[in-house]
């Protein structure tokens, strides 16, 4: 079963019929949500396609939006693997599951993340903050390539994989 948040009232329509059309209603779920560190009412820059996000402050052109923390969503559920792609808000997302990431029977083994550096400065986040926040909570954290990523400061991907114990 795939749990897919969109909050973008545009995108979330034009998924939800693409799964009809797909005939995948029985395996995807869409929940029109925005995922963050708690559950709040945020405001969304809209309409941007794969480019829409969390904003931190209110202006023209943003709407309201629900925002759900992983940690309530899932608060009994266990995740196989976790897929973020937040345009910037990827540390906002996973301080939200630190419940879930710290349960060794409910934990993702996997989490892949599109980061989103150059969003950063706007949320207080960095490299250093995102790294140590998964090595924290017994994540080893890679380049797609399979290296160790170090520091990561332009647009890309890792992937966090659970240290085995």
């Amino acid at each position: 079963k795939v749990l897919a948040f969109e909050p973008d009232p545009v995108n979330f329509q034009n998924f939800k019929q693409h799964i009809n059309l797909n005939q995948i209603d029985l395996i995807v779920e869409p929940i029109n949500m925005a995922v963050g560190e708690k559950e709040s009412i945020v405001h969304f820059k809209s309409g941007c396609d794969s480019q829409s996000s969390i904003q931190e402050t209110l202006s023209s052109g943003n709407i309201s939006v629900n925002c759900v923390s992983l940690d309530k969503y899932f608060k009994q559920s266990k995740l196989d693997i976790l897929k973020i792609d937040v345009e910037g808000y990827e540390e906002k997302v996973l301080k939200g599951a630190t419940n879930l990431l710290q349960d060794s029977q409910r934990s993702p083994r996997l989490i892949y993340i599109e980061v989103h550096p150059f969003a950063w400065s706007n949320v207080g986040t960095s490299w250093d903050s995102l790294l140590n926040f998964l090595t924290e909570h017994n994540y080893d954290v890679f380049t797609l390539d399979g290296t160790p990523a170090r520091q990561i400061t332009w647009w890309g991907e890792i992937v966090a994989s659970k240290k085995v114990n």
